[in-house]
């Protein structure tokens, strides 16, 4: 039996979280607009009225550009502090269990957010405010091959992960929004995750080995498209597949909505899912072939999500989760059925994949590998 726990500071850089020049350059109460460049006649020399490095400030706004980021002279090291506990016990020869736990805390990450200052130019401004939580527990029961045939490792992550984030789009009263910035679940925050791996020696100096992944879904942040459009009120970031799993379950919700609103929000089809899993299970046969002591060869083939399970994952950003996230009015016609019904909604838009193993469409790969 072994009981392991550890503590501690984690620094970050802001020039990999914050990626502005202008964070080296002390830049703090300078105001700026948002001009056109510098134009050449056919002669090589700058047009009349246009910038110059003798007067660099000058030349027609841009409409509706927004100013450049400053940098808040004050602005810190982010950090993350880690703590972790855990237990470790060989249950019977070969067969271990190990169940530990971890709670991660960020704090003085930077936000990028606008600054009456700069009201007139549309300039914003970088201050530490933002922070991060994850709490987690891995149970993991491993069996080490010894003298048996056969070998694996089976893990559950239960966790959750919470961040304060930018949130620009309220554009109604909303208590849970204060200072344009809201706590909810990170966009990639999967609360269960189960892996399985293991290998098996075969007759025939056949190996086989495998690796099976389920994960829960991913929280939906919910929008509101058309005119004074922006995200749904009175919920919390990701509030798909955390506060409503279903069509029906945001509906009620929006009805309920809809009694204080001059003009009602669009509803959603009932059977919409709001969240899917991950299911993928990746299997690999290899076989060596020995031409002498030295050298050497093995066939390799492997099948990636074997059973073609369709994965709908979005890739980065506010949309991890794949889908059609914005209530958008199938007409914009008031005395059309089409006004109060938003059908796009919940569509697939992504799917996993791209890497094998990463849960794409079932794919084979075949390899050979020399020894020498």
């Amino acid at each position: 039996t072994s009981i392991r726990g550890s503590y501690g500071i984690f620094y970050n850089r802001n020039l990999l979280v914050f990626p502005n020049n202008a964070a080296s350059n002390k830049i703090t109460d300078s105001v700026f607009e948002a001009r056109e460049g510098s134009f050449l006649d056919d002669d090589g020399f700058f047009l009349p009225d246009d910038p110059t490095l003798a007067n660099p400030f000058i030349g027609p706004l841009i409409p509706g550009a927004d100013g450049p980021t400053t940098v808040d002279p004050n602005l810190a090291t982010p950090y993350v502090q880690q703590f972790t506990l855990g237990v470790e016990r060989e249950i019977v020869r070969d067969l271990i269990l190990s169940v530990e736990g971890i709670h991660t805390f960020g704090v003085k990450f930077p936000q990028v957010r606008f600054t009456p200052d700069f009201a007139d130019t549309g300039a914003f401004v970088a201050i530490s405010t933002l922070k991060n939580w994850y709490d987690g527990l891995f149970v993991k029961l491993e069996k080490r091959p010894g003298s048996s045939f056969y070998s694996f490792i089976g893990s559950y992550t239960f966790s959750k992960a919470l961040n304060l984030s930018n949130d620009d789009l309220v554009t109604e009263p909303d208590p849970l929004s204060t200072q344009q910035i809201r706590k909810g679940p990170a966009v990639n925050d999967i609360r269960h995750r189960f892996t399985m791996s293991g290998i098996v020696n075969m007759p025939l100096g056949f190996k086989m080995s495998s690796i099976l992944t389920v994960e829960s879904a991913v929280p939906v942040s919910i929008f509101v498209g058309g005119a004074g459009g922006g995200a749904l009120p009175f919920v919390q970031r990701g509030a798909g597949a955390r506060q409503f799993d279903t069509g029906a379950e945001l509906n009620a919700f929006i009805r309920q909505l809809n009694t204080a609103r001059a003009v009602p929000l669009p509803l959603v089809r009932d059977d919409v899912r709001l969240g899917n899993n991950f299911v993928s299970m990746d299997v690999r046969l290899a076989k060596d072939f020995k031409v002498n002591e030295k050298f050497r060869i093995q066939g390799i083939a492997e099948v990636f999500n074997i059973f073609n399970k369709t994965n709908v994952r979005g890739s980065s950003g506010g949309n991890f989760a794949g889908i059609d996230n914005v209530i958008i009015r199938d007409s914009n016609n008031p005395s059309s059925p089409g006004f109060l019904r938003s059908s796009n909604f919940g569509a697939r838009r992504q799917t996993a994949g791209g890497v094998f193993g990463t849960g794409g469409p079932r794919a084979l790969q075949l390899a050979v590998r020399v020894q020498f």
